[in-house]
């Protein structure tokens, strides 16, 4: 979808892509988009099964995953960057 949309960045991680069966190259050469927009985009599109792409550890940041780990713990959860 993004396939070598070289300077894309935007957080899409609103979108719904519960539906969505091939994330294969979707982000592929996406050189512009940020850590911050992978975090979201990542945090949000991994609970779908078709999801292929592996940023937690690759992509975010330390202070990033600290702050998404507050966030989720204020709200009661737990995570783990693991």
């Amino acid at each position: 979808m993004f396939e070598q949309a070289y300077s894309f960045n935007q957080n899409i991680s609103g979108w719904d892509v519960s539906n969505v069966t091939d994330t294969i190259k979707m982000f592929d050469e996406t050189e512009e988009l940020s850590d911050s927009n992978k975090f979201e985009i990542h945090t949000s599109f991994s609970s779908n099964n078709n999801w292929s792409y592996v940023w937690w550890e690759s992509y975010c940041s330390e202070s990033a995953m600290r702050s998404f780990t507050w966030m989720v713990r204020r709200k009661g959860s737990s995570v783990s960057a693991d």
